[in-house]
């Protein structure tokens, strides 16, 4: 039996990130001055989480502590929701699934920006399995 299987990236191929959402990380620095250093110690929080090592919304709650941020933990874990799909490839997707190919997404997120992709974007109902 032969078998038809498309992988794809979510990241840049299935959906766009918000062109705002450095800004909007950005704003929950409470000193202008070290906003790169804020962003680099979230980034860095979230690399082990990515793994599944750590928890996401701790780890970047434990950052926004650390900073005494005047952001609460829902505004920032709402940065990792602003994302938009690709119309396009997921007409697309639709049309190869429906002439028999699987198509998977393949996504090395952390699990609270899987748990955006499962829920809030709904691509369970898009592919065949998220990866």
């Amino acid at each position: 039996m032969n078998a038809t299987v498309l992988l794809l990236d979510a990241d840049g191929v299935v959906q766009e990130g918000d062109p705002g959402f450095r800004a909007s990380l950005e704003a929950l620095c409470p000193e202008p001055a070290k906003v790169g250093e804020f962003v680099a110690g979230v980034f860095a929080a979230e690399r082990p989480c990515a793994t599944g090592e750590r928890d996401f919304a701790e780890a970047l709650g434990e950052v926004l502590n650390r900073w005494n941020s005047p952001g609460t933990l829902d505004e920032a874990l709402s940065c990792w929701e602003r994302v938009e799909p690709s119309r396009q490839v997921l007409d697309f997707v639709a049309e190869l699934r429906g002439a028999g190919t699987v198509v998977a997404l393949a996504a090395n997120q952390q699990n609270y920006r899987a748990r955006v992709l499962r829920e809030l974007l709904a691509y369970d109902d898009h592919f065949d399995a998220l990866l």
